[in-house]
């Protein structure tokens, strides 16, 4: 992963703060929300394209393998924690209707 896309990532991390919305702004929160869920499965396979480059041959992790590895489960926590706030602006949603 390039420098540039890792300061990518964190001025994404930064514009996305996961706070609870105000209750008149579901449908905008959860559109942010399906948006942020698109670009992390984006970054989840840019880091899953980089392993096998840093891939050395020798068992076991190298430092850049590692880094990959944290960053993809980074993600992957992410990427549940956007789910579940699109679950429930969804629900509160629905319950409008």
């Amino acid at each position: 992963m390039t420098p540039e896309e890792r300061e990518e990532i964190a001025m994404a991390d930064e514009d996305f703060t996961g706070q609870p919305p105000d209750a008149g702004s579901a449908q905008a929160n959860l559109d942010a929300v399906r948006r942020r869920i698109a670009y992390l499965k984006g970054a989840k396979q840019r880091v899953l394209d980089a392993m096998p480059a840093a891939h050395t041959g020798n068992t076991g992790y190298n430092d850049q393998e590692y880094a990959l590895l944290q960053e993809s489960r980074r993600i992957q926590s992410d990427l549940v924690k956007a789910r579940e706030l699109a679950a429930a602006y969804e629900a509160q949603l629905k319950s409008k209707n």
